[in-house]
């Protein structure tokens, strides 16, 4: 694993602190070395385990003694993460054992049209049925996400700053899971609801790795998982994710919620 020198560095590197660029590393491990995943996630899991418990610490307390607290923090997002993976594998493992796959082309029209009617389908139930089952509260109230104001030094307190920056969540979305995300743009506030579900979830699709639909379908058909052949295949997607908002923004306009 490259990126574990990093990880005797006490301090942040170029400004991001060492356990978020490990982790970074091991997403950027997964896109290039798909036919690894697990030892990547392994190795990446291991490389920030042992950098927080020999220099990081934790915000409950330093070594062991602290990864058990934190643990024991954590302990429900940990359970509800596990359970939604978990009943996600099964229910997908349920519907392929049902056959309906293979059923499917018997009732549906011939050609394009039967691929049409498959889509219209998929958008209808994603619209009640969706990966972001419920809100994850991932970080204490006291320490909030929020854009960089003209007091910290940068002129992110605008309009204009925020719509970059939910533009820019839909490209994260895509390498991170998009439940965390979302719940820390609820919990900040001041967002268009509309354009960050469009982000989250249009943007959030845009690599197989980045929605669970992409890892349910890259587990069915394991050449999915190559990266370089997803962009090249489908690089009408991300370029229809910013036209798409572009679009969005000239017609609707920006009417964002409240901050908090």
């Amino acid at each position: 694993f490259p990126c574990l020198a990093l990880a005797t560095r006490p301090g942040d590197v170029l400004g991001w602190p060492p356990e978020f660029v490990l982790f970074a590393c091991t997403l950027l491990g997964v896109a290039l070395f798909h036919e690894y995943t697990l030892t990547v996630g392994l190795c990446g899991l291991v490389a920030v385990a042992a950098w927080k418990l020999s220099f990081g610490g934790f915000d409950e307390g330093p070594g062991l003694a602290g990864l058990a607290a934190h643990f024991a923090h954590e302990r429900t997002v940990l359970a509800n993460l596990f359970l939604l993976l978990t009943g996600f594998a099964l229910l997908a493992r349920h519907f392929e054992k049902t056959r309906i796959p293979n059923l499917q082309p018997n009732y549906l029209p011939a050609g394009w049209k039967g691929c049409f009617v498959l889509l219209a389908m998929v958008f209808v139930i994603s619209s009640f049925l969706d990966n972001i089952t419920r809100r994850l509260d991932r970080q204490c109230d006291g320490a909030p996400v929020v854009p960089r104001t003209r007091a910290h030094g940068l002129p992110c307190g605008d309009r204009c700053c925020v719509q970059r920056w939910r533009f820019g969540l839909g490209f994260v979305s895509a390498v991170f899971d998009n439940i965390p995300l979302t719940a820390l743009a609820l919990r900040q506030g001041g967002y268009d609801w509309g354009f960050l579900a469009y982000a989250v979830g249009f943007g959030g699709s845009m690599l197989w790795f980045g929605s669970s639909a992409g890892v349910a379908l890259a587990n069915s058909f394991p050449q999915a998982k190559s990266v370089v052949r997803w962009l090249r295949c489908g690089w009408h997607v991300p370029l229809a994710y910013v036209v798409g908002f572009a679009v969005m923004l000239a017609l609707l306009g920006w009417h964002p919620a409240p901050g908090r």
